[in-house]
């Protein structure tokens, strides 16, 4: 797996400073063979999820990342993330962020610099590398999302398919700089209002997720 080339797609706002970094980053800080892939989306097409589900069925990678274009790389960082794919039963690896939360923030410090699983597949989507066979499983992003949850919905769907594990790698670091497609689009988008709906959405869905999470618990138990 370590030898494939791996697509990397980024959504690109038009923001000079932090994409130049972007840039130059990716450059100096990957090794690992990879193609990017690097829409212009100054227009402001702000379905994220849309766009990510047509990256991942026109990509010919078995191995995909999905990145903002206001990160900063650290060295290595592909093939330490891809490193951890070499498991079976990972379908997904993040890195730590200057934003990353608190229930990672915690296991972090639990787990020293060794990567460690998220069972709820609670984790940042600035950055995150995955398998297309578990994109498969799991299904495509969620389009009715629209700017905000459809990568933490993903997430926990896969989380809950008990085969699909989400990991963090505590050893890899990337910077987010933040806010960049808000930067260029917060005079014609209200993305309040879109967090207010996309958090409505995620908890209608939570209902369904925790009947599951309850048949899964359950059968472990009984196992």
């Amino acid at each position: 797996m370590l030898k494939n080339t791996v697509d990397i797609f980024c959504l690109g706002c038009g923001i000079y400073g932090k994409e130049s970094a972007f840039f130059e980053t990716l450059l100096h800080c990957t090794k690992h063979p990879y193609r990017l892939y690097f829409q212009d989306n100054r227009k402001g097409t702000l379905n994220m999820a849309q766009l990510w589900n047509e990256f991942v069925r026109q990509s010919t990678s078995d191995i995909l990342v999905i990145v903002d274009s206001d990160i900063q790389f650290s060295s290595n960082w592909l093939t330490k993330l891809i490193a951890v794919l070499e498991q079976d039963d990972i379908g997904t690896v993040v890195p730590v962020t200057n934003v990353t939360n608190e229930l990672v923030h915690q296991a972090h410090h639990a787990s020293g610099a060794s990567p460690f699983i998220v069972p709820y597949g609670q984790v940042a989507g600035m950055c995150f590398v995955f398998r297309r066979e578990a994109f498969k499983d799991i299904g495509g992003f969620d389009e009715k999302f629209m700017f905000y949850g459809q990568d933490t919905d993903w997430f926990v769907r896969s989380a809950l398919t008990t085969r699909w594990e989400v990991w963090v790698h505590p050893g890899v670091f990337v910077h987010h700089a933040g806010h960049a497609s808000r930067n260029v689009f917060e005079h014609a988008y209200d993305f309040e209002a879109d967090k207010v709906r996309a958090l409505d959405l995620f908890r209608k869905k939570q209902i369904r997720y925790r009947e599951i999470y309850s048949k899964i618990l359950k059968k472990q138990l009984q196992g």
